[in-house]
């Protein structure tokens, strides 16, 4: 073809003609998504039922919900499979052309080489930047070469080609590594096992929590990388505004973000300005050490604003939230006796040295009777000599943090607080750590876990005492509830939920659950106890505060959680149609097996009748024999127990079908 186009034969190529031309993908979907298909569905599902209660669906209308969701879901799928053969098409003109280029030494280092050439192809044909092209033909050649079976998913739907930039820079150290495919295996493992999409954040805490545990030393440098990439961006924005982006560790953006958020609430109620325009403005009086004033334009205006280039004074420490296991604690804790031993034979060196020091100045004063800043010079330098070298600088004491370190492998958790300087734990002996969880972030190495509990001003608590019994198999029995109330969880429960679910549960939300709500699933009764809804960690997961409310008075919105076959922890989520939708696809027990080992000791069984305090006042007040919460409850335990009865019969069914019930 090459030939025959440089001799002037054959139609010209142009994209236009592709752009232009009529797209082949009305033709082949318009008759997929269309209210015929979706009755289809429908139909499909009546056929396939049996006398298993379905759930809440009350009408045709409700059915058509969800036989459109259905499509919504196919066509996402369909979405990915277009993004799959578009890395395709991307891979195929990058191995084509680079078989025509030279693949020397000199070529590569050239401004102009094969990828610049690839990537300038196809910036033009998708008019995009030459940056965002070389990426797009980096992220085909990875998934290819580095995560061929993770590709495969991405074929059947299973990733969203959003993510594929996470799995990417997650296992962006495995080249060439053995490691290597095994952790693409198990990804894509975990990829097909859950039936429901992922966020940015659980799929990026999943492949961190695979190649840490395949080749700890990838995440550890990947963490240093980042923090070598610490940097401020700025980037122009439509209608005349611009963006700065600044990039720092987890914990110095919680202090900065504080500091930012406590001068825009210094303004007072009457301000015109939303809370995000305020956290503007206030940003750039800070960093440009101007005044910040309320706008509200009022002569006797109430707001006490500080000074220009200051912030009001915290009222409380910033919590920066970390989780790791014992073992990576006591590593930690030898680092930084070791690093305070060697700082003690610094400064006894300095002594020594300091001491000589003054054996030569009196030597040297004997010596030289006249020119005594000879003598000055030597000791100076001798002096000098001996100091030890500072490698960290002072932790600033005017914004505190707090990261908590929760030891989840055993019967301890650590609060460490810490100040807003930079740690360096570059010779911290790593090796005998796990990986750690930053709420919020999600999974970062070992070493950054030593950063923050080895700080000078760390000051540590446990979740469980010390003292506390364990069983023979290793198990440890804590209360489950606050004494004298079955409702209210300890706060041991408390944050083992939170610690648990690392996120809160339901899908597409990427909250911290150190910041969320502590729900009970199965509604607590509470005119008795009892009958159901228990206070224990089965019964009880991290929503956020819309996601309780939308729960609490939100028509038909349920949430079941249960074990699985494989003893792990699912959460169902069914719309007011009946359409079951998967939460979360695991939790932090798969990165901290420890959490296995606390058992929680269920509060006693209240008598018939019996309320419990506090919560249950409320609730009683009404004269009637159920309240309308109470009602609404019932009925969910009924549909609960119905969608019990259904998914143990759906796993009858395919059990017989697989020959394994006779």
């Amino acid at each position: 073809m090459t030939e025959a186009m440089s001799e002037g034969t054959g139609r010209r190529w142009s994209a236009a003609d592709f752009w232009l031309g009529e797209s082949l993908w009305p033709a082949l979907l318009d008759e997929f998504v269309s209210d015929d298909v979706v009755a289809e569905v429908i139909a499909s599902y009546r056929a396939d039922g049996d006398d298993t209660p379905t759930g809440p669906v009350i009408g045709v209308s409700d059915e058509a919900v969800n036989g459109w969701s259905g499509q919504l879901i196919t066509l996402q799928r369909g979405a990915c499979y277009l993004a799959y053969h578009r890395y395709v098409a991307v891979r195929e003109i990058a191995q084509r052309v680079r078989r025509l280029r030279p693949a020397d030494e000199v070529h590569d280092f050239l401004l102009a080489d094969t990828t610049a050439l690839i990537g300038a192809r196809v910036g033009q044909l998708l008019s995009i930047s030459q940056r965002a092209a070389e990426v797009l033909v980096e992220h085909a050649d990875v998934m290819h070469e580095r995560v061929p079976k993770v590709f495969e998913q991405l074929r059947q739907g299973r990733i969203v080609p959003e993510l594929v930039p996470v799995v990417v820079a997650c296992t962006e150290l495995l080249d060439g590594c053995d490691t290597a495919a095994a952790v693409d295996a198990e990804v894509a493992e975990e990829l097909a096992r859950h039936g429901g999409a992922w966020s940015r954040a659980q799929l990026a805490t999943m492949v961190d929590r695979i190649v840490f545990r395949h080749d700890p030393d990838a995440v550890r440098e990947r963490c240093r990388r980042a923090g070598d990439k610490r940097s401020v961006i700025a980037r122009p924005r439509p209608d005349g505004m611009a963006s700065i982006t600044a990039t720092m560790t987890a914990e110095n953006v919680a202090i900065a973000m504080a500091g930012i958020s406590r001068l825009a609430d210094a303004v007072c109620a009457e301000d015109p300005r939303t809370r995000r325009q305020r956290c503007s403005d206030a940003c750039f009086a800070l960093l440009s050490g101007t005044a910040f004033e309320c706008l509200c334009g009022r002569e006797e205006c109430p707001a006490v604003i500080p000074e220009a280039g200051t912030v009001p004074p915290a009222a409380a420490a910033v919590m920066v939230h970390v989780v790791c296991d014992e073992r990576t604690y006591a590593a930690a804790e030898e680092a930084a006796a070791a690093e305070r031993a060697a700082a003690q034979e610094r400064a006894a060196a300095a002594e020594r040295a300091a001491a000589q020091a003054d054996s030569v100045a009196v030597d040297a004063e004997d010596v030289f009777t006249e020119g005594a800043s000879g003598s000055g010079r030597g000791v100076q330098q001798c002096v000098a000599d001996g100091e030890p070298a500072e490698s960290t600088a002072e932790p600033s004491t005017t914004e505190p943090s707090t990261v908590d370190g929760d030891l989840v492998g055993g019967a301890a958790a650590s609060d460490a607080n810490v100040a807003a300087a930079q740690s360096d734990t570059g010779d911290t002996p790593a090796s005998a750590g796990s990986a750690a969880f930053i709420f919020g972030q999600g999974v970062v190495s070992d070493v950054q876990a030593f950063g923050l509990i080895t700080r000078p001003d760390a000051v540590v608590r446990r979740l469980i005492g010390p003292h506390a019994v364990v069983g023979p198999d290793g198990g440890i029995e804590v209360s489950a509830t606050a004494p004298g109330n079955p409702y209210r969880p300890s706060s041991v429960l408390d944050r083992f939920v939170r610690i648990r679910d690392g996120w809160t549960v339901t899908p597409g939300e990427d909250r911290s659950a150190m910041s969320a709500e502590v729900d009970h699933v199965a509604e607590f009764d509470h005119r008795n106890p009892g009958a159901g809804g228990a206070t224990v960690p089965d019964n009880l997961n991290a929503k956020s505060r819309f996601a309780h409310l939308l729960k609490t008075f939100g028509a038909g919105w349920l949430d079941e959680q249960y074990r699985d076959a494989d003893g792990r922890l699912r959460t169902e989520f069914l719309t007011p149609e009946g359409m079951v939708i998967l939460g979360n696809p695991f939790t932090l027990e798969d990165l901290f097996p420890g959490l296995a080992r606390i058992r929680f000791r269920a509060p006693p069984t209240p008598a018939p009748g019996e309320a419990a305090p506090a919560e249950s006042a409320r609730i009683l007040q009404p004269t009637r024999r159920m309240s309308r919460v109470e009602a609404k409850h019932a009925r969910r335990r009924q549909e609960r127990e119905r969608n019990k009865r259904r998914r143990e019969a759906q796993e009858h069914r395919e059990a017989r079908e697989r020959g394994a019930v006779e």
